[in-house]
C-alpha cells in the first residue's frame, strides 16, 4: 500500500480509534499504464460510461461482468443476478450517487470497475489542485450511507496519462472496491451509497494500453502521491 508523508499521523489515529470493522481505507497502485490523447469535460454522469465493465465477486467463488448503460439521461448502471449498481446525475459531487444494492443469496466479497473500455476515468483528490490537465480536482471515495459493520477498501489501479505527460497519479481507469469484513462480505439485503468522481476521455479520444511503461513517469508518480494522503478511516456517514 502507498503511504504518504503528510497525514499518516491523523490516518494511524483514525484507525486506531475505529473497530476493525466499519472503516473504508483508500490506497492506489500503479498496474498497466494505459493513454489517452485528452479528457474532456470535468463532470461526467451516468449516463456517459456506457461500455465500462463492472464485476461482481461473490464470497465462496463466481463472478459476474456486466456492460455499464444509460438509463436517462443522467443516469445509468447494470442489473446483474439479484445485484445492481447504478449511479444518478454527475460524479464530480460529493453527494453518494453511486449505489450498490445486493439481493442475491451470496455475499459479494470485491466489485471492480473497469473504466477503460468505457472511455471513463477513476479521478482522486490531489490536495485541492487539479492535477492532470482536464481531470479537475477530482474526488476519492467515500461512503456516503449503508457502511455499518463493513470494512472496505477502495484501490485505484491501471494508472493513466495523457498525452505525452508523465502521469501524476492521480487517474485511474479502474476502482476496485472489497469488502475486507465481515467474512461474508457484502450480504443480501444490503444497500451501499458512496461518491467516486469520474472523468472521460474527450470526443475521439480512446483509452487504451500504454506501448511502454515510462520509468520516469512513476518516479515523478512517486514523488507527488506522498502529498496527497492515500489512506481515509471513516465511521459511518448519513447521505
Amino acid at each position: 500500500m502507498l503511504r504518504g508523508s503528510i497525514f499518516p499521523v491523523a490516518a494511524v489515529v483514525a484507525l486506531l480509534a475505529l473497530p476493525a470493522s466499519a472503516q473504508v481505507t483508500v490506497n492506489a497502485t500503479p498496474g498497466t499504464v494505459f493513454v489517452t490523447s485528452l479528457l474532456s469535460s470535468l463532470t461526467t454522469n451516468g449516463a456517459q460510461m456506457d461500455g465500462m465493465l463492472v464485476t461482481a465477486n461473490f464470497v465462496g467463488g463466481g463472478s459476474q461482468t456486466l456492460a455499464w448503460a444509460d438509463l436517462t439521461a443522467t443516469t445509468g448502471g447494470v442489473a446483474g443476478t439479484g445485484w445492481s449498481l447504478t449511479n444518478i446525475g454527475a460524479t464530480t459531487f460529493d453527494d453518494g450517487s453511486w449505489s450498490l444494492t445486493n439481493t442475491s443469496a451470496a455475499g459479494i466479497s470485491s466489485l471492480l470497475l473497469n473504466g477503460a473500455p468505457g472511455n471513463t476515468i477513476f479521478d482522486r483528490t490531489f490536495g485541492g489542485a487539479d492535477g492532470t490537465t482536464g481531470s479537475g480536482p477530482g474526488k476519492d471515495f467515500r461512503v456516503t450511507a449503508g457502511l455499518s459493520s463493513f470494512a472496505i477498501t477502495a484501490t485505484y489501479t491501471n494508472i493513466l496519462r495523457v498525452g505525452a505527460a508523465a502521469p501524476l497519479g492521480d487517474v485511474y481507469t479502474a476502482l476496485r472496491i472489497t469488502f475486507t469484513s465481515p467474512a461474508g462480505g457484502f450480504g443480501p439485503g444490503n444497500n451501499l451509497r458512496f461518491s467516486a468522481d469520474t472523468d472521460n476521455a474527450a470526443a475521439g479520444a480512446v483509452i487504451v494500453v500504454s506501448s511502454a511503461p515510462e520509468p520516469g513517469s512513476f518516479a515523478l508518480v512517486g514523488a507527488v502521491l506522498p502529498f496527497l494522503g492515500v489512506v481515509v478511516a471513516t465511521r459511518r456517514r448519513r447521505a
